[in-house]
């Protein structure tokens, strides 16, 4: 996900999905489809679970900053301190790995002798 308004991190561009930042920038285009959150059934909510962002969400349902203070209002594109840095680089790859994740396992490829393969997405019935 991008945001070039504000700068290309994802905890920004999920708050301005939230806050409906992107719905007067897509309209009615027949291209992209419009980002209207409230609309959209299960909202915000839904849209994090289709688009398997959840792990830039914290516990608390809300959008986690990739370092402390990151989504407040006049925010520095960049950390300011050291420390912010190291929980950003921290944050930025764990919200990476589980992504990853979320998006490929399970997963089983099945490479044939003739060299084509087939990528099949496992399913698990929850009991």
């Amino acid at each position: 996900m991008r945001n070039r308004t504000k700068a290309d991190y994802g905890d920004l561009t999920l708050e301005g999905i939230k806050d409906g930042e992107f719905r007067a920038f897509f309209g009615d285009n027949s291209v992209a489809p419009p980002f209207n959150i409230a609309a959209m059934p299960g909202g915000f909510t839904e849209f994090i679970k289709r688009n398997r962002v959840e792990a830039y969400i914290g516990a608390d349902g809300e959008v986690a900053p990739l370092w402390p203070g990151h989504l407040d209002a006049g925010a520095k594109n960049l950390p300011q301190t050291q420390g912010a840095v190291r929980e950003f680089i921290r944050n930025a790859c764990d919200a990476i790995e589980h992504r990853t994740e979320a998006l490929t396992h399970p997963c089983r490829l099945t490479i044939h002798p003739d060299g084509h393969c087939h990528l099949y997405r496992l399913t698990v019935s929850r009991m």
